[in-house]
Formats: C-alpha cells, sequence, structure tokens
C-alpha cells in the first residue's frame, strides 16, 4: 500500500476552476485529477528538466534542433538499401 503525505500548495484560481470543472465532469475529486495529473506528467516534466540541463551544458555547435534531426533521419532512411 502507497504511503500517503498531505501537500498544501498556492494554485492561481483560473487553474483550480479547470481543476473543479474536471472533477466534476469525472465525478472525482481535486485530490483525484491532481494525483492523476502527477502520476501521468511528473516523468515527462524530470525528463524536460533534465535535457534542459544537458543543452545547457552542450556547446551551441553541437546542439541539432529536432527538425534537422528528423530530416537527416529520413536522409538515411532515403539512402539505405532496400
Amino acid at each position: 500500500m502507497t504511503k500517503l503525505k498531505k501537500v498544501s500548495f498556492d494554485v492561481p484560481e483560473k487553474n483550480l476552476k479547470k481543476i473543479d470543472k474536471l472533477a466534476q465532469i469525472t465525478l472525482r475529486s481535486r485530490a483525484f485529477i491532481l494525483n492523476e495529473l502527477i502520476d501521468n506528467y511528473l516523468d515527462e516534466l524530470i525528463g524536460f528538466y533534465i535535457s534542459s540541463q544537458r543543452l545547457r551544458n552542450t556547446p551551441e555547435s553541437e546542439y541539432i534542433p529536432i527538425s534537422k534531426a528528423h530530416k537527416l533521419i529520413q536522409q538515411k532512411r532515403d539512402t539505405q538499401p532496400k
């Protein structure tokens, strides 16, 4: 069984209204909605910050924008024998 801890934090009113609307639609509590958001997006947020930190430590000459990386991958696929 997961050990639960109480947390208190400030939420902008507009976000709280969105949470309340979603809670009403889904017939769930605010706590359920917030826990689901955390469960679904925390790992992605961690990955984002780790990636951002790595980019800060990468010389700009070594950084390849994602759009260019996609083009390079496609070019490599196009030149491979079939």
